[in-house]
């Protein structure tokens, strides 16, 4: 969706180089100028507003319209600022981490950068607030999604007050915003994992369960990885089984499930890491045929000196052999095996976690062979 973005300033001169900055960006824009523009503003604002670029300069001659009287609460602000404007005369009443501020003659150079920055924030918060009608999920992730919503906020606000003290040079600018972006990134992510497993939890995931091969999907997957297999960073060894390994599935979710297998791993070692993958036919006479009571196939991935302390390893054998809740604490790691845990439940199959030896751990699912009824 293409966003909008008002603008209201007091000369037309700033407003033109703003919109040259902006021409080559799918934003959709509207513009107020001239000494009125506030009070324009409130008169016929946009039925949509993604995010505001208020000039300073208005509110010294409409201090009976402060800025938190101006701005809706989840709208953004990005402030058009001289050097001698004091910031707190315009940001009284704003949350922490909503607004930032530019100099209009010195600094739009960095106008995109900051725009994408707040045009982010509100993403997140939109996306935060969709995840969290199932109020006792994200109660038990509140933890884990403030930390990186906190690093997001955290910075922005370094940033404006390093700009306040005219302290913010650019290299400090260039850590501030790559900092916000690893940190929304991060909780982009986690967000967006809530609401896959929102819609998991309510059947709103179509599954295309046919007869596939399960040699076939783990190849894809690896081949996603071969960067990192080429620059030495991860070792991927696979068995190649003489015949098809076939079952019933959804090879876009079983390739989710599998890529999130080999990415816990990452996020949990030091590189090098070394992991090898298998898939097989299950033996009638074996042991884990019987989980599933019924001819059924398994993929397994064996990691060598994982990362996993005994605590996490029990927890993620709670998370995979009870409900699947996501305990707080076990963070991005925690959301890929509770995804993991529903996929591999939808199909009537069975997902587990062991260790093998002090540090090494084993993590496999299985899957029925024909179509699961129902």
């Amino acid at each position: 969706m293409v966003a909008s973005i008002c603008i209201i300033a007091a000369e037309q001169s700033t407003v033109s180089k703003i919109i040259a900055l902006l021409d080559k960006q799918a934003y959709r824009t509207t513009c107020l100028t001239g000494k009125s523009a506030l009070a324009l503003f409130l008169e016929q604002s946009p039925e949509t507003v993604d995010l505001l670029i208020l000039d300073c300069d208005l509110f010294t001659e409409n201090s009976a319209a402060p800025p938190n009287k101006i701005t809706p609460e989840t709208t953004p602000v990005l402030f058009l600022k001289g050097p001698d404007t004091p910031a707190n005369s315009v940001t009284h009443g704003l949350k922490s981490g909503w607004y930032d501020f530019i100099d209009p003659k010195s600094d739009l150079q960095c106008l995109e950068a900051r725009i994408s920055v707040l045009l982010k924030v509100r993403i997140l918060q939109k996306r935060l607030d969709r995840a969290a009608s199932d109020n006792s999920f994200v109660a038990d992730m509140s933890h884990d999604l403030r930390n990186p919503l906190h690093g997001v906020l955290s910075y922005a606000k370094f940033g404006i007050k390093k700009g306040e003290s005219g302290q913010l040079t650019d290299e400090k600018s260039r850590h501030y915003y790559q900092n916000i972006k690893t940190s929304g990134n991060r909780l982009l992510e986690m967000i967006e994992d809530l609401i896959f497993l929102a819609k998991l939890n309510i059947d709103r995931i179509q599954f295309d369960i046919i007869q596939r091969d399960l040699g076939t999907v783990t190849l894809g997957v690896i081949s996603t990885f071969s960067k990192m297999i080429e620059e030495g960073q991860l070792s991927i060894a696979h068995n190649e089984p003489t015949t098809p390994v076939q079952g019933h599935f959804d090879s876009r979710q079983i390739s989710n499930v599998i890529h999130r297998f080999v990415n816990s791993c990452l996020q949990s070692s030091e590189a090098p890491i070394s992991l090898s993958l298998a898939v097989e036919t299950l033996d009638p006479a074996s042991a884990t045929y019987a989980i599933l009571n019924q001819p059924a196939i398994r993929f397994s991935l064996h990691q060598q000196k994982a990362g996993f302390s005994g605590k996490r390893l029990d927890d993620i054998k709670t998370l995979f052999n009870q409900d699947g809740r996501v305990k707080s604490g076990l963070g991005q790691i925690g959301f890929n095996f509770a995804v993991c845990q529903r996929i591999i439940a939808r199909h009537g199959g069975h997902i587990q976690i062991d260790s093998d030896g002090d540090s090494d751990i084993i993590l496999e699912f299985i899957l029925p062979i024909e179509q699961p009824s129902g």
